[in-house]
């Protein structure tokens, strides 16, 4: 009997533990990798589908931002596609090297799980909006809360890490807006995290100075 129920439980680990593995395709259409932002979960599977000569090269954040084409020692993905497994929580930033500085060829992995990332992704639809975009001192969200619950917005920097809280209070079901203050912050690329309960959307920004 104890053989039979260590099997079963073997069973369902197995089963139950790969449900949420996914596969995630990357496609290089013209001079562009769609999708530019792919959320992804560990485990998950990204295909590149890719042809000559573009490649996908993982680079680390400041290379990304420079539009540069030095590898971080990561995937290296050539013209010819391939497949690379998630293996750990980030953000993962790549290039195509040939045409990252002519014309901004590049796109970037968030994997669930990451620093001050929330473990469980809202599709973005229509639940959050952010304008405008560049921002200088200030950046507008419109957001959608699907029932009552405590809602968070934070300013998450290229590496992940939440460099400001911009709000945290109780909210009822609706459609709100928000106003907020970059006035604090430098210059750069970063990411608007609203949050609620384990669920999350994240938009990608650029403030301006």
């Amino acid at each position: 009997m104890k053989k039979n129920f260590t099997l079963c439980l073997s069973v369902l680990l197995f089963t139950f533990g790969h449900l949420s593995a996914t596969s995630d395709t990357i496609k290089a259409v013209g001079f562009a990798f769609v999708p530019p932002v792919l959320y992804a979960n560990i485990g998950d599977t990204v295909v590149f589908s890719l042809m000559s000569p573009h490649n996908a090269v993982q680079v680390d954040p400041t290379t990304w931002a420079l539009n540069g084409t030095t590898s971080n020692g990561g995937f290296n993905i050539s013209s010819s596609g391939g497949k690379y497994i998630i293996t750990t929580a980030g953000i993962y930033y790549y290039v195509c090297q040939p045409h990252v500085a002519s014309h901004g060829m590049k796109g970037m992995i968030i994997v669930l799980g990451a620093v001050d990332i929330a473990s469980t992704k809202m599709e973005p639809g229509d639940i959050l909006k952010v304008f405008p975009n560049p921002a200088n001192q200030f950046i507008n969200a419109n957001f959608n809360v699907p029932e009552n619950t405590r809602i968070k917005f934070a300013l998450i920097d290229m590496t992940g890490k939440n460099v400001g809280n911009l709000l945290n209070a109780d909210y009822p079901q609706g459609n709100f807006n928000a106003t907020f203050s970059l006035a604090n912050y430098p210059g750069g690329r970063y990411f608007i995290r609203y949050t609620f309960g384990n669920n999350f959307s994240v938009k990608p920004i650029i403030i301006n100075r």
